[in-house]
Formats: C-alpha cells, structure tokens, sequence
C-alpha cells in the first residue's frame, strides 16, 4: 500500500481494498502540532465475518495504538536529533543498537580525524555581493548541505556549522576505522569539499561571486589533522562533538590555508605517506603559534583534483 498516494490516508473501504481483507477493526496513528495531526501509521486487525470488538478488546487496542503512538514519535525525535550529526544509515544502526548512547556516544577519549573546512573570502562576500540575511543564510545552508551530503558517505560525522564553516569528524566512537582509513577518507573528502565549493560557486545562482575582481580570493581552505582527544555527548546540552588541544590545532592549520589549499598536521602525512595510496605532499612548513612553545609542523596536500 506505500504505493498508493497518501496511503495514510487511506479509508477503511480502501484499506480492506488493498490489503484484500474482509471485516477490520481499525485504529489511526498520530502525532500532534499545536491544533492539527499528522498521520504517522495505523493497526488494522482482521475478524471473521460479522464479529466485533468487545469492550476489552476496544480497550487493549486504544492502550497499544497510544503506546505505539508514543514510541513513534519518540523514534521519530530521536531520529532528528542524530540527523544533526549521522547519515541516515548510521542513524538506524545506532538505534538498533540496544544502549546506543551509552556504547557508542558516550565522551571518551579516542584517536579521531578532524577537518575544519571555512569559505575564504565570505566577509567580503557578504559584505558586498549577498548583502541579504536571507541569501546569506540561503548560501551557507546550500554550501554546508552540500558538504555534508559528500563526507557522510566517507565515515564522517557532522560535529557543527561554525559560521561560514564546518568542523567534520571522522573515526570511533561511531564507526570502527583503522587510522589508515580514516586518513585516506579525510584526504578524500577534502578533494571532493574543494571540488564541490568551485563548482557551486561556478553555479549560475552565484554569477554575481564570480564577477567580483576578488574571485580568485574565495574559496575553501582546509585544515586536517589527526589526534587524541575526548569525544562524544559533551556539555549541558548534551552536543556531540569533540575538544583537546588537537583539535586548536586543526583550527590553526585551516586558518593558515589559502583559498582552496588543504594543510595536513604531521600526523596525517606520516599515515598517509605509509599507506598504498600514492598521495602528494608539499615539503615540510613549520610556523610559530601563540602559546605554543614548538613551532606547528605541516604540509601542503597537493590534491588529484
């Protein structure tokens, strides 16, 4: 019956239609918004020719449709919180998992990759191309949308939308990777991030960008890194994302990136440079950091773009 239009909907003349039954007893789910509901599913029960619901029976049946009812809506809200932060296909194996929260979202301390991907230039974008809180606000959701739909097939999780930014997460609690494929799906996904944002910006919607003389000044830079740090359900409001000092690190080398160039800690490139994969890399660079004794070692990845 998913076939049929609205099938929600469905009368109960059309339902013993399409589900070839005889007499049924039926009973509608919903979930509430303010004063209007919404149509989430409903238990049809077949009986013989005739027969009816006694009072218990009724009675049983309201106290499953509402239990029911309630799960799916608990399902559902469930649902779209992790939607801020997994793909579909790492939501239903997280909530079929018995004591998901607590096995693979609980804070911990891991080795994890880390990608913070920001739009050079937006300052001056907005200032003077998009002016418009609305298409500013329809900008960033359409890049960042269009970010997140690349990296999530690659084992990444969603940890926020910073701004003109993202800060990506890839590697355990949630997905059991060895480092190695944790480093190639971050090289990976930061080719495809830089391939998306010139093509979205090469996008008619985005004409105006392009004429600016500053259009070889937007863009993406990059900053990857892979390290030890606490992870998982984090602070009051329970958000998941992760914090060390890695992870100040990672937001150094993307602040030292330029339009479209992806800086990779040493760390990464020394797991990357040990793997099969023919991966290119700069000569090392070193650059003093504020309140950091040592100078901060990294490398230009050099894409194949």
């Amino acid at each position: 019956i998913r076939s049929k239009k609205d099938f929600l909907a469905l009368t109960p003349v059309e339902l013993q239609k399409s589900l070839g039954m005889g007499t049924i007893a039926l009973s509608y789910l919903a979930k509430s918004f303010f004063y209007e509901e919404e149509p989430i599913g409903f238990i049809c029960i077949e009986m013989n020719k005739n027969q009816k619901l006694n009072t218990l029976a009724k009675e049983l049946l309201q106290i499953f449709s509402e239990e029911l009812r309630q799960r799916l809506v608990d399902l559902n809200r469930e649902k779209n919180i992790l939607r801020k932060y997994f793909s579909n296909q790492v939501i239903t194996r997280l909530i079929t998992t018995p004591n998901y929260e607590e096995r693979f979202l609980k804070a911990r301390e891991e080795e994890i990759g880390i990608i913070f991907a920001d739009l050079s230039g937006f300052t001056k974008m907005s200032e003077q191309i998009l002016k418009t809180p609305e298409r500013i606000t329809n900008f960033i959701n359409k890049w960042a949308k269009g970010v997140v739909s690349r990296v999530f097939p690659l084992d990444a999780t969603l940890d926020k939308i910073i701004g003109d930014g993202v800060m990506i997460l890839f590697g355990p609690p949630f997905y059991n990777s060895s480092k190695e494929e944790i480093v190639k799906h971050m090289l990976q996904a930061s080719q495809q991030i830089v391939t998306f944002t010139k093509s979205f910006l090469e996008s008619p919607q985005n004409a105006d960008i392009r004429n600016h003389p500053d259009y070889n000044r937007f863009g993406v830079s990059i900053g990857i890194n892979y390290c030890h740090c606490i992870v998982g359900l984090i602070g009051p409001n329970n958000d998941l994302t992760a914090f060390s000092s890695g992870v100040n690190i990672t937001a150094r080398l993307q602040g030292l990136a330029e339009p479209n160039e992806i800086l990779v800690s040493e760390s990464v490139k020394s797991i990357a440079t040990k793997s099969n994969d023919n991966w290119q890399f700069s000569e090392k660079k070193s650059t003093k950091v504020k309140n950091v004794k040592e100078p901060l070692g990294y490398y230009n990845f050099i894409p194949n773009l």
